[in-house]
């Protein structure tokens, strides 16, 4: 596939997607009986955040209703799939791709890739580990194929992951000799295992019942252990911009939508609070704001082993004008040449012209939180 790419074939709907790329919004499908309802699923009374009943319901998108709590703002899938549906869904060809794909084939070389953050993110969280954390007993949740837990020095740490994924484990553990496997986390408070750091790396926002989740991850905390999250930031950029078409947005991919509020919200309902937090990609918020105007979202999964990065499963789909197909260009803004460039550039000055009003605007966050 060429690798030129011009503002003129962007707008105008240059057919680039391979005939066999299936979309998310394809394999939604099989999720649906007849009528439009989810045939495995959790329905919420209330919010997961700060409990209330007075929701909303802001926009439906590949069937999936996503509901907003008056009161706090929070923003999550209701109905959503059940643990059980959802399980499936990650074992599934669709998002295994992710895994299989890049980071099995990146491994057989060698080589530390992540589909789901950069690694230069996972390089800054264990240093702000090392720097509140010099030692002890680490359990990364969701782990996948173990590239964060890779970056940790083992001489230092005790490592363990846990992870739903059956390649991913086998992946850690024959591949970069780690201890990971599918014990639960409640199989773990029953054994009586503490740890000093617990890692959620873009985990928190696949999850059916977070406020759940997070006090069985509270109830594996030592006295003065330090939490991790990293996870999509919803006061973003793009979420303001353009509403339903934020890349946030990937249901049943993505099922909660934390701002920094929300969040220290939900952990001070377990009883921690956030004592550091920073921003990332503020550049990927604004130059997919920009691109969102003239395209619709939806997302494949990796097409080869070096088909990954910030952004590189969104697909832009724009409908043809007789109405009746849609083309749509699955590439990343990052291979896009010119165009990525000239958007970046603008990313660029904006942030130089405010950078703290903007730079709160990123499309991620991490979050450092202690018992409080």
């Amino acid at each position: 596939m060429a690798a030129s790419f011009n503002i003129r074939s962007l707008v105008s709907g240059q057919e680039v997607l391979g005939e066999r790329t299936i979309l998310l919004s394809q394999a939604c499908r099989s999720l649906f009986d007849g009528d439009g309802e989810l045939l495995d699923s959790l329905t919420l009374a209330a919010c997961p955040v700060c409990g209330s009943a007075d929701l909303t319901t802001i926009f439906a998108l590949r069937g999936f209703q996503h509901h907003q709590c008056r009161g706090c703002k929070f923003i999550f899938v209701n109905p959503r799939l059940s643990d059980r549906a959802a399980e499936a869904f990650y074992n599934s060809p669709y998002y295994e791709s992710y895994y299989r794909m890049v980071e099995l084939e990146q491994a057989k070389r060698g080589r530390l890739v992540s589909c789901s953050s950069p690694i230069k993110k996972l390089q800054t969280i264990v240093a702000e580990v090392g720097r509140m954390k010099p030692t002890g007993r680490v359990l990364d949740i969701g782990c996948g194929t173990g590239v964060l837990l890779s970056l940790f020095d083992q001489n230092r740490y005790s490592l363990q992951g846990v992870e739903i994924n059956e390649l991913c484990i086998k992946t850690a553990r024959d591949l970069r000799g780690l201890n990971v496997d599918r014990t639960s986390l409640s199989s773990l408070r029953d054994g009586g295992k503490q740890y000093d750091v617990l890692l959620l790396v873009e985990v928190l926002e696949h999850l059916a019942d977070p406020a759940t989740f997070l006090a069985d991850v509270a109830s594996l905390a030592s006295e003065k252990a330090l939490l991790v999250i990293s996870t999509p930031n919803i006061d973003n950029l793009t979420f303001h911009w353009l509403g339903a078409k934020c890349p946030h947005f990937c249901a049943p991919i993505h099922l909660n939508f934390f701002s920094l509020a929300t969040l220290r919200k939900i952990l001070e309902s377990v009883g921690f609070s956030v004592v550091e937090y920073s921003y990332f990609g503020f550049r990927f918020s604004i130059a997919f704001a920009i691109l969102s105007q003239f395209f619709d979202i939806d997302f494949r999964p990796p097409q080869s082993a070096e088909d990954y990065g910030c952004g590189s499963d969104l697909v832009f789909v724009r409908p043809k004008r007789d109405g009746s197909e849609v083309t749509a260009h699955p590439r990343s803004v990052r291979a896009h040449g010119a165009v990525h460039r000239r958007l970046f550039a603008l990313a660029n000055v904006l942030e130089w012209l405010n950078p703290v009003r903007w730079f709160d605007k990123s499309s991620h966050f991490i979050a450092y939180a202690q018992r409080s």
